[in-house]
Formats: C-alpha cells, sequence, structure tokens
C-alpha cells in the first residue's frame, strides 16, 4: 500500500444561495481558491497509488466515506475485495477521519460501503456517510462510539471552580471549565485513548483548583497555569477535533485543513510526547534528586564537584532504585501545533510549529525538536528540589552553601552547591564580584542568571539523553532548528556558547588544560559540515563560523569565552552527575519490535503496513532528511498515530 507524493485538495463549496454544499478534488489550491466562497473549506489529501483520484470521477451518483482515525493498511487488509475494486478512490489525510473513500453508487459499489461501514461499526471506529449527485451533498449520516463518560469529572471540576471567590481568576476559571469539557467530551467520540489522557488531565486540574482553594498556590501563578493551560486545551480540541461528525459543522482554524482538521497529526505528536513521558516521566527523576538529601556517603568536596571525573559515573537511578517514590500518576502534557508558540512548553503543556505538520521529518522543522522542550520541564521540575526561590530562607541556604569552605553533607546540597558555584563564576567572568559581596548580591546573580543557566542546564540533558551524546547528531540538529527561525542573528553568540558547554560534555574526563579549544575545534569542524539552505542572507551557521574565527584571531576574546565557558560546565556536570543516569538513557531508546532490514515487515517511506513502532525516537531520526515531501511527513505522522506501541512502565 503506496502513498503519491503528489498533492490534491479536497474542497468544500457553498453553493448560490447557501442551499447546498458542492464537493471536489483539486490538484491545486490556486483552483480551490478560484472558487472559493465565504463558507469554502479546504484540506490536502494524498491519493493512494492503483486507485483512481481522477476529479471527472465524483460526477454522477457518488458515496464519500471518512473513516478514523485508522491506520490505513488495517483497512485495506480487512476489506475483501477494496484492492481491486475499480472506479474507486482512496486518500489519506492528516485529520482524524484519515481516510477518505469515493465509491460510485452503484450495486457493487453499496456492496463495498455496506462492507466498509460494517467493518467500522466492528471495530468502532468512527465515520461518516456523504451521499453526492453531481458533486452536490443530497444526504448526510455518522456514527461514533463514545468509550466513556466525562461528567463526573466535569461536575467535580465546575463545583470546585464554583468554590473559589477571586475575582480576578473568575474568568479564567470558567474559560478552564469549558475548555476541558470540550476536550474531553469530543475526545470521548473520536479516539479513545485521547479521551484517556484528556480525562487525567481533567483530573490534575481538579486537583489544582483544590490546592489553590486551599491557599496551597498563589493566585498570580494559578493564573499563569489557567492561561497556559486553557490556550493550549483551546488550540488541541479546535485542531484535533475539527473535522470530525458532523464534518459539515466542525470547521478547523488552521485554514489549510479547515475541512478535515489535523486529528491524526495531533495524537502523533501526543504519542510521541507521551512515549518519552512514559519512561523519563514514571523515572521520577526531580523526586529522586530529593531522596539524594538521605545518601550521605562519598560526599563529593567542592574540588571534587568541578575536576573528579570519577563523579561522572554516579548514577542517580542507580544510586535511588529502591527508594520509596511517590505513586502518584503522571500527568499528561497538553500537546498542540501552534504557528506563534513553534516549539515551547509549559510544566503542564507542549506545542510544535505548524509547519511540522507538512516537514516533520525535515532537519529544519523536524518533531524530534521537542525533546528540548521537554527537557525544559524535567529541568524547571528539578530546580524545585535545586532551587533556589527568591525567599529569603532559600537565600539563606544558598549563602549557607556559597561559603568558601563549605562541605556539603549529602548528595543533594553537593548538587545545589554546584548550581551555586555555576551562578557565581558566571558572574565572575563578567564583573569583578569580590568575596565578601557575595552574600548580599545573591538575589541579583539568579535573578540575572536564571535563564542562561536553565538553557545551560537543557541543553545538556537533551544532548545527553535524547541525541545519546552524540556531538555530530545534536549540532546539526540544533542549528538547522535555529536556522529556521527568523530574526535571532543576534542571539547566534550565546547559542555559540550553549552548543560549546554541550559538546564539552562528551569531554570532561581529560585535562581542563585546553579543554575549551578543544570544544572550539570540535564545534568548528561540526558547524562546518551544515548547509542549511533556508536564506543564505540570514544564515546562522556562516555567522556563528565568524564568531569562532574571531575569538580565535583576538587573544583577549578568547580569554572572556574562555571564562564564560568554564563557569557554565559547572551545570554540565550537574546535569551529568546527578540528572543523569545510563540505565534510563538506555531505556529511552529500548525497542521491542527491532527487526533487521529485510524481513519485509520493516517501515519504507510512504508504504503503510500494520508492523508496530517500539520506538519513536529512533523511528523520527531514521527519516530525518533535508527537503522531505509533504506525503512524506504525513506518513511518519501517520505511524507515529497508529503503529507505536506502548512499552510496559518504567520498572523502579
Amino acid at each position: 500500500m503506496l502513498l503519491e507524493s503528489r498533492t490534491s485538495y479536497l474542497a468544500l463549496h457553498d453553493q448560490t444561495g447557501g442551499q447546498s454544499r458542492r464537493v471536489e478534488v483539486a490538484e491545486s489550491l490556486a483552483a480551490v481558491v478560484h472558487k472559493w466562497t465565504a463558507g469554502s473549506r479546504v484540506s490536502p489529501i494524498w491519493l493512494i497509488k492503483g486507485f483512481d483520484g481522477a476529479s471527472t470521477s465524483f460526477s454522477g451518483k457518488q458515496f464519500l466515506l471518512f473513516l478514523g482515525p485508522v491506520q490505513p493498511a488495517a483497512l485495506l487488509a480487512s476489506i475483501e475485495g477494496l484492492a481491486t475494486a475499480g472506479h474507486v478512490g482512496i486518500w489519506l489525510t492528516a485529520g482524524c477521519f484519515n481516510v477518505v473513500l469515493r465509491i460510485a453508487d452503484s450495486r457493487p459499489g453499496k456492496s463495498l460501503v455496506r462492507s466498509l461501514l460494517k467493518w467500522a461499526a466492528d471495530e468502532k471506529i468512527p465515520h461518516e456517510q456523504w451521499t453526492l449527485s453531481d458533486c452536490i451533498i443530497t444526504k448526510t449520516a455518522h456514527r461514533a462510539y463514545a468509550e466513556g463518560s466525562g461528567h463526573n469529572v466535569i461536575d467535580k471540576l465546575a463545583k470546585s471552580v464554583a468554590q473559589t471567590t477571586s475575582p480576578v481568576l473568575h474568568s479564567a476559571f470558567e474559560e478552564n471549565v469549558v475548555a476541558t469539557a470540550t476536550s474531553l467530551m469530543r475526545a470521548a467520540t473520536a479516539y479513545p485513548l485521547i479521551f484517556s489522557k484528556m480525562h487525567a488531565i481533567a483530573e490534575a486540574a481538579c486537583a489544582q483548583v483544590e490546592a489553590y482553594n486551599d491557599d496551597k498556590i498563589g493566585v498570580l501563578d494559578m493564573q499563569s497555569r489557567l492561561l497556559s493551560m486553557n490556550a493550549a486545551l483551546s488550540r488541541f480540541s479546535s485542531q484535533a477535533f475539527s473535522g470530525i461528525s458532523p464534518i459539515l459543522a466542525t470547521e478547523c482554524h488552521f485554514w489549510i485543513h479547515s475541512l478535515l482538521g489535523t486529528g491524526s497529526a495531533n495524537i502523533a505528536l501526543a504519542n510521541l510526547v507521551d512515549s518519552i513521558q512514559q519512561v523519563l516521566g514514571e523515572a521520577r527523576l526531580p523526586e529522586r534528586l530529593g531522596l539524594l538529601e538521605g545518601k550521605t556517603s562519598d560526599v563529593p568536596s567542592k574540588i571534587e564537584l568541578v575536576t573528579d571525573s570519577s563523579l561522572l559515573d554516579f548514577d542517580i537511578m542507580s544510586m535511588t532504585g529502591h527508594d520509596v517514590i511517590s505513586s502518584s500518576p503522571i500527568v499528561p502534557l497538553v500537546t498542540y501545533f501552534s504557528g506563534r508558540d513553534g516549539f515551547s512548553s509549559r510544566l503542564a503543556t507542549l506545542s510544535a510549529p505548524l509547519a511540522t505538520l507538512a516537514e516533520c521529518n525535515s532537519f529544519r522543522s523536524n518533531l524530534l525538536t521537542v525533546t528540548h522542550e521537554i527537557s525544559h520541564i524535567f529541568v524547571q521540575s528539578a530546580l524545585s528540589f535545586l532551587g533556589p526561590s527568591l525567599n529569603e530562607e532559600d537565600m539563606n541556604l544558598a549563602r549557607t552553601v556559597a561559603k568558601p569552605h563549605f562541605q556539603a553533607a549529602n548528595h543533594l546540597e553537593a548538587a545545589r552547591q554546584l548550581l551555586v558555584e555555576a551562578v557565581i563564576a558566571m558572574e565572575l567572568a563578567r564583573t569583578d564580584l569580590q568575596s565578601d559581596q557575595v552574600d548580599n548580591k545573591l538575589p541579583e546573580l539568579f535573578e540575572r542568571w536564571r535563564d542562561e543557566m536553565q538553557e545551560i542546564l537543557v541543553h545538556a540533558f537533551d544532548f545527553l539523553y535524547f541525541h545519546q551524546g552524540d556531538p555530530t547528531f545534536y549540532v546539526t540538529s540544533i542549528w538547522h532548528s535555529w536556522c529556521a527561525i527568523p530574526g535571532i542573528s543576534n542571539r547566534v553568540p550565546e547559542y555559540l556558547m550553549r552548543t560549546l558547554c554541550t559538546v564539552a560534555a562528551t569531554l570532561l574526563t581529560g585535562s581542563s588544560k585546553g579543554l575549551f579549544q578543544a570544544a572550539l575545534a570540535s564545534t568548528k569542524a561540526l558547524l562546518s559540515d551544515i548547509t542549511p539552505n533556508i536564506d543564505p542572507s540570514s544564515n546562522y551557521v556562516e555567522q556563528a563560523l565568524r564568531l569562532i574565527d574571531r575569538i580565535d584571531r583576538d587573544q583577549s576574546n578568547f580569554k572572556q569565552m574562555e571564562k564564560d565557558f568554564f563557569a557554565r560546565l559547572y551545570l554540565v556536570r550537574l546535569v551529568k552527575i546527578y540528572l543523569f543516569s545510563e540505565l534510563l538513557a538506555a531505556r529511552l531508546f529500548s525497542d521491542p519490535y527491532a527487526r533487521p532490514s529485510g524481513t519485509g515487515d520493516e517501515k519504507r517511506k510512504l508504504s503503510y503496513n500494520t508492523a508496530p513502532l517500539g520506538n519513536a525516537l529512533i523511528f523520527l531520526k531514521d527519516q530525518l532528511k533535508e527537503n522531505p515531501s509533504e506525503a512524506e511527513s504525513l506518513w511518519v505522522l501517520h505511524c507515529l498515530a497508529f503503529d507505536l506501541r506502548r512499552v510496559p512502565g518504567f520498572v523502579k
């Protein structure tokens, strides 16, 4: 079952007077917009090879069937005679209804339609049927399968919100109730696995409202959470559940997919993120970091923290493997696509650019970039244990840790010491901070360096876990991604510094002498092999290479960059020692369905089969290329949506 690379467009237009709707398949978007009306909608579609995709075949009496979410290969294998039926068109889409079939209204056609509808009913796959007469819709019918009721949790959320008294949050709370209810109930009719996820998110929302009512969450903190969650739920719901039944009444505001929405693409994004959460989330890294407070043997001194190479073999999973950790469920992230947010994350939400729908396996917009955003979430959670926040209690603890002769009593204190020393070192690299000024200036230093501190931690975390410590893969991936962002020339120096620190994670076991020069040379070599073909006038890679040349030529510039570099290495060591685990990283890339090439059931570009995928990260990495077609991107998304299998949960 092979997909054609050529894009067609399924369009719906109002007829004169608005009393009827006309359907057409066009070979170009220009042909669609030429007939555009106030009520027109469109979605790109791709024909399965061997089937009739001619636009003229829509004349006369026809049935148009929409099915999904479903693995297309399962459909073709299950319906006898479908593969050999004449005058049948089958297209694939990015919507929840990801399979569209056009079948002639004839005796064989009616028999085929009955077989398809029976199979869909038996498999509980939502479907919708349009009857057409010379492209005009004369009749519609649809069927959905609700796999559960969300009314109990919605009632619970509404009652909790009713107990709140803050006028500042009143409208945001009400918006959250409706957004949660809409997402949950639409998911119930569209896709059971998404319904389960939305139910868990609704339960978490109830817990947050109750925590707010118990004064455990402040007004501004709650407002921030509500704003990001409401925006994410709104976008997720409008994208994933537009184009579901009744199709004529559910418009998507991502206009190129306004007819059928992006449901299967949203499922793919959710599956990718959930598969990572299954491993890293269930490992409870932040909680394990907190458990290091009880680990008091072989605690390193300050000098050992920054120089001892044997410490790099410390494994947080081994150290805390049998300790009791909270058994509360991991709350899924709300995932969505956004042209404005691009790749972005909050503690409970994650977005990817709209461009990834058309090129999810391209170097510049590939879905693997979500690992950087997931790393942000884990690092933020870890910082809740490492701190400090700017309250006086945390600052006094940081002042104690910052004392010149402080000796950590346990490994959590040692991790905190690395963090505090990193912030002080970053300041010292740029100013003449005196030791007697540290106590008073610590709040100011954490305020000034917090963002940069987090970015270095995130880059090191992303590199070690998701890029398997491979500098070539990481530098190629991150710089292609940066080169697709407009207007960031002024940020190239800080991006270069983050790259240098990340590459240095592979050089920590050697002597510090010459380490900066080695990282600089390695980064230059890696960047020299990258040729992003986006906008030659704003080639950030070339800017970075010119900057490296200036650093090499200018001794004072070199020394300043070297100071900045070594200050940030404290943070790289913090990740390598206290957040990274070889055991966990190996599990992140395990694949229970790995199969040797040539066995016949491996995934081949644009070819659909029902072979399971056991690891989204490995699959996506294997699919990366410079300029994939939109059809290839759709195929990758469908594989992630329908073939990715859950692996057994993490064994603590």
